[in-house]
């Protein structure tokens, strides 16, 4: 499994966007998280989870990339092309934190 952490914010609010290719699934996987939840409050941590679709792992990026639209985040071209080229590979054991540093993308590969 690929999977990319990309940290911005919705809303004014920090979350965190995981996405990637699910080896043993075949398909593409996406959850948009906030990061300022506390344990205690009564508020979903999700604003997208793909386990609650239907089609859960697609083939296409297309529907992740609709869903980022409608909560008005916008994915990093040089991230959306890697994830591309992890599901033509079918990669597997990979790790990548994306932050926006100074108006610059930073990409740092954890595994």
């Amino acid at each position: 499994m690929s999977r990319h952490h990309f940290h911005t914010t919705h809303e004014n609010r920090l979350v965190v966007v995981t996405l990637g290719w699910d080896r043993p699934l075949q398909g593409y996987f996406m959850m948009v998280q906030k990061q300022d939840v506390n344990d205690s409050q009564d508020e979903d941590i999700f604003l997208f989870n793909n386990m609650e679709w239907v089609e859960s792992h697609p083939l296409s990026l297309d529907p992740f990339m609709g869903a980022l639209k409608k909560l008005g985040i916008a994915l990093p071209d040089m991230l959306y092309q890697e994830l591309l080229v992890d599901g033509r590979i079918n990669a597997g054991n990979k790790m990548v934190e994306w932050r926006m540093q100074d108006g610059h993308l930073e990409r740092k590969q954890v595994l």
